[in-house]
């Protein structure tokens, strides 16, 4: 009994820190502080899962590989335009690794959440983590707002400062919000 509380409970550390990562990736453009924690726990766990899965890890990438073939042909065809290309862009550079963490950070949550339970537990998770982070990046916005972090200069937040970048600015915004709104409606949903 013992074994199943110890296993249920690292299944659910397991899930909240899947949650944690995908999150911390997807605010990391709003609260640029939120990529050096990204770098640790994704880092971090791709070791974890490494010493998890030691043997059935190549059996888990062959399957991985044939549930989700068509974003990694995407990926394959984006990693293809960027050797080909003429120029390196730094763009396309960008944009394959993006997808790279983003092919990895779907096969991690295969490989953990596999059975109908760990997927209530990770929906809950990920709502309650919206929700937080929802409030942190509302609070930031508000003090970068007010000025109130500033100490002869931005010290949280990025600052681009020309005329011509201001649509950038709120594309930017607009982007940050989409974490805040997604907050709302989880609020919503948990009353």
């Amino acid at each position: 009994m013992n074994h199943l509380l110890n296993t249920s409970n690292r299944t659910k550390n397991e899930i909240f820190i899947i949650s944690l990562t995908v999150l911390l990736y997807l605010s990391r453009t709003t609260i640029p502080f939120f990529k050096f924690p990204f770098i640790v726990f994704f880092l971090g766990f791709i070791i974890y899962t490494i010493f998890t899965f030691n043997f059935q890890i190549f059996s888990k990438i062959k399957e991985y590989a044939q549930n989700f073939s068509l974003p990694i042909l995407l990926f394959a065809i984006l990693l293809i335009s960027f050797v080909l290309s003429n120029k390196l862009y730094l763009t396309i550079f960008k944009d394959a690794f993006n997808a790279l963490i983003l092919l990895t950070l779907f096969f991690l949550m295969s490989l953990f959440i596999t059975k109908k339970d760990e997927i209530c537990i990770f929906i809950n998770t990920f709502k309650n983590l919206i929700i937080l982070f929802a409030l942190i990046i509302s609070v930031n916005g508000l003090a970068t707002l007010f000025n109130i972090f500033s100490i002869g200069g931005q010290l949280f937040s990025k600052q681009i400062p020309s005329d011509l970048t201001k649509d950038i600015v709120q594309i930017d915004s607009n982007f940050a919000l989409l974490l805040v709104f997604f907050g709302i409606v989880s609020l919503v949903i948990l009353l």
